[in-house]
């Protein structure tokens, strides 16, 4: 879903989309390939950890700014150098809400389990009337 966001924001602005050879999933922390030659990384907030980089002053400031809003903020970096960050907004569906209300109804807790962010995961909660969160959760500690 949120390749397929950026992808058609991309085209929507009419910007050339390279050819991605040696494509590789990173969980819990995005995507991994080479386009033109170059190492590119797109992925959320862990993203940066393993390449020892903080996001410049101006990337950073919109990224914190974003996640305020609740929203998911998405990082790529070219070459190792953090280059860009992406806002993408959560849209709750009309079946969320009622099947939070429904369950509540029915006297029970509603808890939501998400790899978002904390801000996210805080918005989504706020907005549904879900009473526990736990946010940036990685996939493989969902079940536990």
């Amino acid at each position: 879903m949120i390749a397929r966001a950026i992808r058609e924001a991309a085209d929507r602005r009419s910007i050339r989309r390279p050819r991605v050879t040696g494509f590789e999933a990173l969980p819990g922390k995005g995507v991994r390939g080479r386009a033109d030659g170059r190492e590119v990384l797109v992925g959320g907030p862990n993203l940066l950890d393993g390449l020892g980089r903080a996001l410049p002053a101006d990337l950073a400031r919109a990224s914190e700014a974003w996640g305020e809003e609740g929203k998911s903020v998405i990082t790529l970096a070219v070459d190792g150098e953090p280059r860009a960050v992406f806002a993408l907004a959560d849209l709750i569906r009309d079946e969320s809400r009622e099947a939070v209300e429904r369950l509540r109804g029915m006297g029970i807790r509603v808890a939501m389990l998400t790899g978002d962010s904390e801000a996210v995961a805080k918005w989504v909660a706020r907005e549904l009337g879900i009473d526990e969160y736990f946010a940036e959760v990685l996939p493989q500690h969902k079940s536990e």
